[in-house]
């Protein structure tokens, strides 16, 4: 099978544009992290990607996760949903008959991202020179 960000570009244009084409990237490395991880190939649950893309955020973009998401039109853990249901529209993604795009409506830590990082509020600021 051909690996979808390899047919991405041809699709881009059929894809909600209310998001940025880097979330929709994002949201098929995520996938290819996470299925990379598995002992044995297997469909990915909303929850498990939900918490997959939180943790590849992290590493990417530590403290600016929420900023760079936001920056993306990524604002709410279904809208990550809805990324992943464009994607299986044009056929980048699968998924099961039992996949809805409520199983990514409720998700608290991604609203913990920013209180994550709540202690670089608390640095001095930089003195200048």
């Amino acid at each position: 099978m051909s690996d979808p960000l390899d047919r991405f570009d041809e699709v881009f244009g059929d894809l909600d544009q209310s998001y940025s084409h880097r979330a929709y990237r994002f949201v098929l490395a995520a996938v290819g992290h996470l299925v990379g991880r598995l002992d044995e190939p297997r469909h990915i649950s909303g929850q498990e990607l939900l918490v997959g893309l939180l943790e590849l955020g992290r590493t990417h973009f530590g403290p600016l996760t929420g900023e760079v998401f936001a920056e993306w039109g990524v604002k709410k853990p279904l809208d990550f949903g809805r990324i992943v249901f464009e994607l299986v529209r044009v056929g980048l993604l699968g998924k099961t008959a039992e996949d809805e795009l409520e199983d990514f409506a409720h998700f608290a830590q991604f609203h913990t991202i920013k209180r994550d990082y709540d202690w670089l509020s608390e640095l001095p600021p930089e003195e200048e020179n």
